[in-house]
């Protein structure tokens, strides 16, 4: 569970230390796809995605849960290390709902795009709506290193996420954050007791500055 002070402006909503998580994939063969939301650079093949090739007429794919409800801006799509097996096309499509499947309305972020062995790509999104979920597409199949999704967290999203952090944090640390943000320790405690909190506006002053700023 991150710490959602830290998932303001814009971050990698994809990535593992944030809360992004694979819920879908077509193809775990040599390797986990969740390599691909690993932090830090691959530093050989094996730490990516390798699928194995495919004999049909459909191709590879990884569905993600990003960490919150988030607008994405640019993506990275990186085949470091993949050079006579790497994907030689990707698209990277997005959706609304909460849990998605087959049915769902999907939308592109990156369009169906030439890639290029060995290489970080970097891609702008062609879409602003925000997403929960985004699905990336190699065609026909082929490895990849890393995948990072960047983009900002809606506000309702950020919102929730700090209700249900503070919801999670034992006892004495949830009273330690809450000191740091200059709220008493008595008034910490008695907030507390609150817990799970069903509304956001029950939070002190001091705790909306410090973990929101500008968002409410």
């Amino acid at each position: 569970m991150p710490d959602p002070r830290f998932l303001d402006g814009t971050i990698d909503l994809a990535a593992l230390e944030h809360g992004g998580d694979v819920v879908d994939c077509s193809n775990t063969f040599y390797s986990s796809p969740v390599q691909l939301l690993l932090p830090g650079r691959a530093t050989i093949m094996g730490d990516g995605w390798e699928n194995a090739r495919r004999r049909d007429g459909g191709n590879d794919h990884v569905t993600i849960r990003l960490a919150a409800r988030g607008q994405v801006r640019r993506v990275e799509i990186d085949t470091s290390y993949f050079v006579g097996n790497a994907a030689g096309w990707a698209s990277l499509r997005g959706t609304e709902a909460d849990h998605p499947d087959e049915d769902e309305e999907w939308f592109d972020l990156v369009p169906k795009t030439r890639l290029q062995p060995d290489t970080r790509h970097f891609l702008r999104s062609v879409s602003a709506m925000p997403v929960t979920h985004v699905r990336l597409d190699v065609f026909p199949d082929g490895g990849l290193a890393r995948l990072r999704v960047h983009g900002e967290l809606v506000a309702d999203a950020h919102w929730a996420a700090v209700l249900r952090w503070l919801d999670l944090l034992p006892a004495e640390h949830a009273v330690q954050v809450l000191r740091g943000a200059g709220v008493p320790r008595q008034s910490a405690e008695e907030f507390l007791r609150q817990r799970p909190f069903a509304d956001g506006d029950v939070l002190p002053a001091a705790v909306l500055s410090a973990f929101l700023g500008e968002l409410r």
